[in-house]
Formats: structure tokens, sequence, C-alpha cells
């Protein structure tokens, strides 16, 4: 479905995507080793740093891949669009249920002020876009739609302010939402997150399809500025007048943050896609591409990859303990993990193997 969808979208979309999986991958494993400076681990109340930005550019570059995003739903659609995404969902959530048991069947060390006892991305992840898109398909005008992510943003703050923070930030984990609060009480933020970003999407690309224009990158530069630096200006006002950054709450100014952070990446992937044209227009035949096959790899089998930098992740601290590997030592094993990711990547680019979609990873992993 992806592929559709990117026709109509910049092409420096799927190249933020592809980037954001490699420094994912290659994180979830580096963090658990002293060489890998404690400032760009997640933070555990307030504050952002590099592994904070992860699963909310996730969800924002799927709210930016989504058909919502590119000509909105006709009254006929929106039921069969829900179908769509429920068994698009269903897999995601599977695979959150199975890394669960995984996970308390080997008793595997995890950060319950990440998500929770029992909750993971895989639950947040497919939650937030069923329900964000039951949202969009009877929010069909973008701008009700940005109104409706601004609304339920503003809304989670209040109810964070009045009391809400306090109960997410507390140690009492009795019964299974007490226990889960990080990652169910995040919810209304990553949907107002992908909602806002849907509506932005369709502002920017449905002007241009007014003007009949294809959609180069340089001619969405405009509107990815002034995203930013609104976002930006949002984020200052949010972070120091009224609550602090928390990915853990996915409070409003975390929401205008991911917004700020993904829209000054796509500013760079589009001025670098500029640079490379006009530096290779009287070079380049007129039907070649300069593309990255890492990147085109990586963007062909997303999930899939990100799946098995997991089970590396997992087998790697089970079997060392990390903690006490040397930073030499620690260097070569990633080195050697990123090869080994990269490797299987651009095998599967190459063979054209396509295991991107949920459900082709049921099968592969034999839950189906």
């Amino acid at each position: 479905m992806k592929n559709q969808l990117t026709q109509s979208k910049p092409k420096e979309l799927s190249r933020l995507y592809a980037n954001l999986m490699i420094c994912v991958c290659i994180c979830i494993l580096a963090v658990d080793f002293p060489v890998f400076p404690r400032r760009f681990a997640k933070t555990i109340t307030y504050g952002w740093s590099l592994m904070d930005i992860g699963v909310g550019c996730f969800i924002a570059i799927n709210a930016g891949f989504s058909r919502e995003s590119t000509i909105g739903l006709p009254i006929n659609e929106r039921m069969s669009r829900i179908k769509k995404t429920f068994v698009s969902c269903l897999p995601i959530f599977i695979l959150g249920l199975q890394r669960l048991a995984v996970v308390k069947g080997l008793e595997y060390h995890e950060e319950i002020t990440e998500y929770g006892v029992h909750w993971n991305f895989f639950f947040t992840l497919s939650f937030a876009k069923m329900l964000s898109t039951i949202l969009c398909c009877f929010i069909s005008q973008h701008l009700h739609l940005f109104i409706t992510s601004l609304a339920l943003g503003i809304l989670h703050q209040i109810l964070l302010c009045l009391g809400l923070k306090d109960f997410i930030q507390n140690d009492y984990r009795i019964g299974f939402i007490a226990a889960n609060k990080d990652g169910i009480f995040s919810l209304p933020g990553y949907i107002s997150l992908y909602l806002m970003v849907v509506a932005i999407g369709g502002f920017c690309f449905q002007r241009k399809r007014e003007e009949n224009e294809q959609i180069f990158s340089y001619a969405l530069i405009p509107e990815f500025i002034a995203t930013f630096l609104c976002s930006g200006l949002c984020m200052f006002i949010n972070h120091t007048l009224i609550e602090h950054t928390s990915r853990r709450e996915a409070n409003l100014a975390y929401i205008c943050w991911i917004i700020t952070a993904v829209f000054f990446l796509l500013i760079i992937e589009c001025l670098i896609s500029f640079a490379i044209d006009v530096l290779t227009v009287n070079v380049k035949h007129s039907n070649e591409k300069l593309e990255s096959v890492v990147f085109n790899a990586f963007s062909q089998n997303t999930l899939f990859m990100f799946i098995l930098a997991n089970i590396l992740t997992g087998i790697i601290n089970l079997s060392t303990d990390t903690t006490k590997v040397d930073d030499y030592f620690a260097v070569i094993i990633l080195f050697i993990y990123a090869f080994i990711l990269c490797a299987i990547a651009v095998f599967c680019y190459i063979k054209n193997i396509q295991l991107k979609r949920p459900t082709n990873l049921i099968n592969l992993i034999g839950l189906k």
C-alpha cells in the first residue's frame, strides 16, 4: 500500500523513513552498551533525547504515508477503509502479543516506564493508527481534521495538568490499567499527532494538486518551513509555560516537538535532493535515478527489519552482559550487527523479497 501512496508523495518522505529505521535499529542495541552516551537514551519523565524521537516519528511518518493525507475519503469508502485498516493493524497487534509473550517468557529486562508492564510499541502503533483512521473517515475535510487534532491535544494536556500526569509518573502499578498507564494514557497524544500530520499533509499536497503541479521536493519547501517554524514556536511556548516535553505522556509539547523535528528533517532531505539534482544535471541521463540501495532496501521491508533488529538485540543481550563490554569491543559488535542488518535488507531488496506487509510477516514467523 505504501508504494501506491508514495507515488503522490515526495521521495524525501520515504528516505526519511529509511533513515529513521536505520537509526532506530542501531540505537536499540547501542543503548545497552556503556559506550553509548546516556544523554541519547530515552528520558524517564521529562526532556528530549535522540531515542525519544523514535515512536513519535514512526506515528508521524505513517500518517504522512496515509491515504487520508493525500486525497481524503468519500462517504461510500469509509466503512471499507475502516475494515482495511483493521485488517492491516491486527497483525501488528498480534506482533505486540508475541513480543509480550517472548519478553515475559524469557524474563528479558525491559524498562516499564517506556510503555508499561504489558504494553509495547506495537500496541501503541496499532491502536493509534486504527483509532486515527476511524476519526479520519468521519472528518473528511483537512481543516476540520486539524481543528479536531488540536482540540484533542489541548484536552489531553488539560487532563495531564489536572492530575493525570501525577498518576502516570507515580509507582502505582496495581491492576491492568495502572500497570500499563504509560502506554494507555499516551494514546490520545499520539492520535492527536497522527491527525495533525494528516491534516498538514492534506494542506500541502492538496494545494499542489489544485495547481496541477507534480510534487517536487523543492516545491514543498515553503510549506515545510512554515510548518517547522509554527510548530517550533508552539513547542517553545508549551515547554516553557505549560509543561516540559514528555514522551512518556505524549503531551502537547512532545507533539509539537515531533512535528518540528519531522519537518526540519524533511527540509534537510529536500535540500539534499536539490543539491544532488543541481550537481548532476549535466552528468546523469534523464532516466537514471541516483538512489541509495541501503535506503531503498530498508524502505522496502521496514517492519521486518525492525523485528529482525529486535530479535538480534535480544540474542546479543541474552548471550552477553552488555554493561561490562569495553568500548572498543562494543563498537566492533555494533559494526557487525549493523552490517548483518544491511546485508539482509539489501539481499531481500535485490531478490525483490517484500516482507513489509504485516500479513507477510505473520506468515513468516509462523503465527498464521
